[in-house]
């Protein structure tokens, strides 16, 4: 009788599910890493106060969106010192909407702050000029995100920000129209 054999010599092995203990690894594994790591480097993350210009194809929600840099790859991107309402909250559609319709398909550049634990470019959206992050806090569709700007967001913006927002509050648009 002859004995069964496993269809995976590794399952009867001792070393059942570590594959390569006590084998040698491919040679191709060496190369791999190290393609892999250059590669990394070839595409790093732009530095804090770059400036990163694309064309946006997808806006995910009133503060975030992806798009396309020169060299085609895609570019995830969070607005800085803004917060938009999200999922469920009430005006995320709209702040959605309008961010959209303001950036959606168009060129912009982003001056870049820094990056989220995301791996998301963090910075001030500008079209043609116009600070987007601005225009979202003075239609009322975002708040000023103070934690995190207080520790980063130059005075003279912190500012200005502070006072759109104020002044959407002021005068009941968009977010602030609905009772809170």
């Amino acid at each position: 009788m002859q004995p069964i054999m496993p269809a995976n010599p590794f399952l009867a092995s001792p070393l059942a599910g570590q594959p390569w203990r006590g084998f040698a690894r491919p040679a191709g594994w060496l190369a791999s890493a190290l393609l892999a790591g250059l590669l990394a480097l070839a595409v790093a993350p732009p530095a804090a106060a770059d400036t990163v210009c694309g064309r946006v194809y997808t806006v995910l929600s009133g503060n975030r969106f992806y798009m396309s840099d020169a060299g085609g790859q895609a570019v995830p991107v969070r607005l800085a010192w803004t917060y938009a309402p999200e999922q469920p909250q009430n005006a995320s559609p709209i702040a959605k909407f309008k961010l959209n319709q303001w950036i959606g398909g168009h060129d912009v550049c982003v001056d870049v702050v820094n990056r989220d634990p995301k791996g998301r470019l963090v910075g001030v959206v500008k079209l043609k000029g116009e600070d987007i992050n601005l225009k979202l806090l003075s239609e009322g569709l975002a708040w000023h995100y103070v934690q995190y700007a207080s520790r980063g967001q130059d005075r003279e913006s912190f500012g200005r920000y502070s006072a759109a927002e104020d002044g959407a509050r002021r005068q009941s648009k968009g977010r602030f129209c609905q009772a809170v």
